[in-house]
């Protein structure tokens, strides 16, 4: 039925459009349902019919490619041989498809970079699609007007980008793409993305910061801290941990990089989080890594001392040795014999002055 000729008389393809809703219904089944469709021979049929001058059959051929995709990685690598994703970004690239269509092709990116551990894609079958996601995330619009399903693409487009750091494309080159970054800041800042959208923007920047100085201090540029700040301040636990977590990751750079944390007033948020018991425990634990990583940097510098200081950050690193979890405590401890070991005396007293009396390191064993 995917071969079939509608009648003349039919302004609408009727019998493709029901054969590919059927073929996208079994596809979405169990393995076996899935593998009755490849076996059939559907795969080149539904690649056909994703060129179709009707979007909504273009819709349903691509929403059954999708179906097949996401099933297994042999069954990914067969669509990928049959042309499968060259049609998906054929379909993206094309000005004149549906939205609906392009969030549909999006989603079905988003699949074939989906991270099967028993077999991998190469970073060869993955980076011709980083101009793709870089353009799209640039130019898709999101603000209060845009649907919920136009903002799920853009998620699939930021979520596939990931994706594709993860498997070892260099951040750099995305970069050098185009300004991709300054972009998710933009929509990490911006109320209207939506949470679901932000916690994968938050994951997308937290991979472009592990990439190393050069992509740190490009974030940096692009205001990356006041979009994290926003998130510090959020009720939903998931934006302020993983906000928490570029965030240490940056203080464990450069110190320009812990210097710009300490200008933007980052590490205030982090101590008062830390010290506060009714803070959720993960968030508490990754504003311990920052301050752990900033502890690492002290000896010499001034200004690292005095934000410690003026933060109160020992009350924060005493609290942190009740918070469960070996290695939260460890860091703990690791910050206070930091500040302990401090080089100028007078100064190591001001930063532990605050509990108005010396400090005996054996409290914290």
């Amino acid at each position: 039925m995917l071969d079939s000729e509608d009648t003349p008389v039919q302004p609408f393809p009727v019998m493709k459009w029901n054969a590919a809703w059927a073929v996208l219904d079994i596809a979405g089944g169990t393995s076996e349902q899935t593998a009755q469709v490849v076996d059939a021979g559907a795969i080149p049929k539904l690649v056909a019919l994703s060129s179709s001058p009707s979007q909504d059959v273009a819709d349903n051929a691509v929403w059954a490619l999708a179906n097949i995709v996401g099933d297994s990685p042999s069954f990914r690598d067969r669509v990928a041989a049959e042309g499968g994703i060259d049609a998906f970004v054929r379909l993206l690239n094309h000005s004149e498809t549906t939205r609906r269509v392009q969030g549909r092709a999006m989603w079905a990116v988003s699949l074939y970079v989906k991270p099967w551990p028993s077999r991998l894609l190469a970073v060869r079958r993955v980076k011709h699609l980083v101009p793709l996601l870089v353009r799209y995330i640039q130019e898709a619009p999101v603000d209060e007007a845009t649907s919920d399903d136009d903002k799920e693409s853009i998620t699939f487009a930021v979520r596939s980008l990931s994706r594709i750091l993860d498997r070892g494309v260099n951040p750099s080159d995305v970069i050098k793409t185009g300004p991709v970054v300054p972009r998710l800041v933009h929509l990490l800042a911006d109320s209207s993305s939506g949470v679901d959208l932000q916690k994968e923007v938050l994951d997308c920047i937290d991979r472009f910061i592990y990439g190393g100085d050069y992509e740190t201090d490009a974030t940096i540029e692009a205001g990356v801290f006041p979009a994290l700040l926003i998130h510090l301040e959020t009720k939903d636990e998931d934006l302020c941990q993983k906000a928490l977590r570029i965030a240490s990751n940056i203080a464990a750079g450069t110190r320009p990089q812990a210097h710009a944390l300490l200008d933007c007033g980052l590490l205030k948020h982090a101590a008062r989080m830390l010290a506060d018991d009714q803070s959720p425990l993960d968030c508490r634990r990754e504003a311990c890594w920052i301050v752990a990583s900033l502890s690492h940097k002290i000896s010499g510098d001034v200004k690292v001392a005095q934000a410690f200081i003026d933060e109160r950050c020992v009350k924060g690193l005493s609290t942190a040795l009740q918070i469960p979890g070996v290695k939260t405590r460890e860091l703990a401890i690791t910050a206070i014999t930091n500040l302990l070991q401090y080089q100028d005396p007078q100064e190591t007293y001001a930063v532990f002055g605050i509990l108005h009396r010396p400090i005996d390191p054996l409290e914290f064993s």
